[in-house]
This record gives structure tokens, sequence and C-alpha cells, in this order.
């Protein structure tokens, strides 16, 4: 975790404003020494220990209130996600796929998407397609609930390795034929360009 890049620390610092906002206390301690929280980028640039304390005080649990439910699990989530923004998630290279019929091996390279940055995108926009507002949840009841897609609009392979992703800006929410829709071409539709498509129909 000490070997965070930019991208997780901006993910880390967004969780922490979102605490913060909810009236929580964060305090984080490296090796056993307090450290600002949003002051990340002066953090030790080598530690093995790290403890994150989140508190809220009052926090009042009324039985049965939804509400208080939503807010006691969306700082539950909070919490884990601090700890999985940390977590290195690294590009794997040259993973061997062997396809049935001929034995043909194909060298590929795959690039792993930051389920944090994920949650976060879908925090400020929710789960409409932003293209097309489209809302699984309404079209297919409960087992939709939840469900969206989620689109780099700089494409993850173009990315390069000092890019900080900044998950409120460079990521949107979108249906699966917006999604498909969007990388119909290389490089990929910006937003606007397919909104201005599909409104020309």
């Amino acid at each position: 975790m000490e070997h965070a890049d930019d991208s997780m620390k901006a993910v880390f610092k967004v969780v922490v404003k979102e605490l913060i906002t909810a009236g929580c206390k964060v305090n984080v301690n490296l090796n056993d020494s307090e450290v600002d929280p949003l002051e990340i980028n002066s953090w030790p640039s080598h530690w093995n220990k790290i403890e994150i304390y989140v508190t809220k005080s009052p926090f009042i649990f009324i039985e049965g209130s939804e509400e208080e439910i939503n807010n006691f699990l969306g700082i539950s989530i909070n919490v884990i996600s601090l700890f999985l923004s940390l977590v290195p998630i690294e590009r794997t290279d040259n993973n061997k796929i062997l396809y049935e019929g001929d034995a043909n091996e194909i060298k590929s390279r795959k690039y792993e998407r930051n389920p944090v940055a994920r949650r976060i995108c879908i925090d400020k926009y929710g789960c409409r397609c932003a293209i097309c507002g489209f809302d699984f949840e309404k079209e297919y009841g409960e087992i939709g609930k939840g469900f969206i897609e989620v689109h780099h609009i700089i494409p993850v392979s173009a990315i390069g390795q000092q890019y900080v992703i900044n998950p409120e800006n460079d990521l949107i929410p979108l249906c699966s034929n917006c999604h498909s829709m969007i990388h119909r071409k290389n490089p990929p539709y910006l937003p606007k360009e397919l909104v201005n498509l599909k409104n020309k129909r």
C-alpha cells in the first residue's frame, strides 16, 4: 500500500472528504505516527502499517429508520473504500489465452480498473445512463438496482502512468447500449459526440 500511485491517492482524498462532509472525523496513523489524511502527498515514502479511525459523534441510530440505516451503511462503505483505494491494482501484461479449435497463443494486455473510483463515479451521477437516461432498476425492477456500466472518457489503455484519474470528471455511467456505441470507433466517441449523434435521429 505504501506504493499507492497518484490516482489512488486522489481517490483516497475524495473518500476522506465525503466522510468529513458526512460529519465524521478521520484520523490516520502510519507506523504509529499520526498524519494528515488530506495531505497524503506529504506522507512518508516508506511505511508498513496503517491505522484509520473514523468517528462520528453524536451518532443517533433510530431502530427501523431506513434513512439512518442508509447513513450508517454509507459511512461503513466509505471506511472500507479508504483501505481499498490504497491497494495497488496493477496492469498485467502478456496474459496467455488459448482459444478452442486452433491452439494459437494470443498475447494480450489487460488493464485493471479501480473499484473505488467506479463507486465514486456512481455516487456522483447515480445509476442512470449519462447519454440516454436509461435506468436498469426502473426497467427491470429489483434485479436492475445499482446496475450500470462505467466508462473511462480517456481509455484506460491510453492513460499514462503519470495521469491521475479523477473519478468525478473522467468517468461516466453508461447503459450497455451506449457503452457499446461509444466504442464504435478508436479512440472512442466523446460523450457529447454520442449525444449529438443520438439527437440527430
